[in-house]
């Protein structure tokens, strides 16, 4: 049986959604081949998770300058020669590209090698690779609503561990409401603008709320943030635990009644299929503003909340907070986070690579 080709890398935002759809091919007993770099969070994650991963030498070459531009043809045609000899050693069935750097020249030479190609779009703006390899796919699936008849909404795929998390309304049930327990995370390299902020944010409410904290700073912030906490004069009697970077995010989101976090496409995903309340600081220098577009979706069905970072101040944050919690709006949000949940997205895409591969999916066949 010859392998689906997995395309992936860079970020977590591209790696974790393929390992989802990779770890369903691998209970329907396909085999994968996934294609990365060594720079990319992928060098390390995917051989963790099981799969074999073979590597390219590729770089981007948006917003990277004169020099790059000139060079350009040349670091394409390189990109595309790599590509050729994978694709040609491992003589995959079917190719998926999910982004980062090596889905564009695979993504072409599986065209001209006439191999079939499934994309993935996470975000609700599309990224410049997949606008190119669009109108040459098989199949085009996308995390958010296109109003186009050539892309399947199927959303995001997550990990199969937070589908078992207990819907909003029960874990509600479960709790007194006291403390009100916040989660914060700005992603795996953290975030300046919520390190700093959201510490004065909290100190100014937390004479009027009972609060339990959890703040996860990025690589190299703990010290200043935790001495943040400590330092308020209400804080440092509140239930503050600061980690550097949270690897159990299952019970970290099964814990809290509302997160304060980005908005990228896998964390807006992640909190939809938890059922969790959101306020959305989107990363300003994300292509195309898409982490602005993408919070507005999970805003406009009365799900988070949304401070543009050029506008987020501790009063700001604070006057939010007291809003939403002062009238249990958390408890709602969740409820309209999970309506927007797609519990299946690693099952269909998994699905159609097996169709385009002429795999049998044996759970029909059961």
């Amino acid at each position: 049986m010859r392998p689906v080709m997995i395309l992936a890398g860079g970020t977590g935002g591209h790696v974790f959604p393929a390992l989802a759809v990779a770890k369903q091919l691998q209970r329907c007993e396909v085999p994968v081949i996934w294609v990365g770099t060594e720079r990319g969070i992928e060098y390390r994650v995917v051989p963790e998770a099981g799969f074999k991963l073979v590597t390219m030498q590729i770089q981007g070459l948006r917003g990277k300058g004169l020099r790059y531009s000139i060079l350009a043809p040349f670091i394409i045609l390189k990109a595309l020669c790599q590509a050729l000899a994978i694709i040609v050693q491992h003589r995959p069935s079917v190719l998926l590209g999910m982004g980062g750097f090596v889905t564009g020249p695979c993504g072409l030479m599986a065209v001209l090698m006439r191999k079939p190609l499934v994309l993935h779009e996470q975000n609700a703006i599309m990224g410049l690779t997949n606008r190119i390899l669009a109108p040459l796919a098989n199949k085009i699936f996308a995390g958010f609503v296109y109003h186009s008849d050539k892309i399947e909404f199927c959303g995001n795929p997550v990990r199969n561990e937070l589908l078992t998390i207990d819907h909003p309304e029960t874990r509600f049930a479960q709790r007194d409401g006291s403390p009100i327990r916040l989660l914060i995370v700005g992603g795996s390299q953290g975030s300046k603008a919520l390190n700093t902020i959201v510490p004065s944010a909290l100190e100014s409410i937390a004479d009027t709320f009972d609060l339990a904290i959890r703040h996860q700073t990025g690589t190299g912030a703990y010290d200043a943030v935790s001495q943040a906490y400590m330092s308020g004069d209400t804080l440092q009697h509140a239930r503050v635990q600061v980690d550097e970077f949270i690897n159990d995010m299952q019970t970290a989101y099964s814990w809290a009644d509302l997160i304060i976090c980005r908005s990228g496409a896998m964390t807006l995903a992640e909190i939809a299929s938890v059922g969790l309340g959101a306020i959305l600081v989107p990363y300003p220098y994300a292509v195309d503003d898409h982490q602005t577009v993408n919070a507005q979706q999970f805003v406009e069905r009365g799900a988070a909340h949304l401070i543009a970072e050029q506008s987020l101040t501790p009063d700001l944050l604070a006057g939010a907070l007291r809003t939403i919690l002062d009238a249990q709006q958390y408890r709602h949000m969740a409820s309209q986070a999970k309506a927007l949940a797609s519990v299946n997205a690693a099952e269909r895409v998994a699905q159609e690579c097996m169709h385009l591969a002429g795999h049998k999916d044996p759970m029909e066949e059961g």
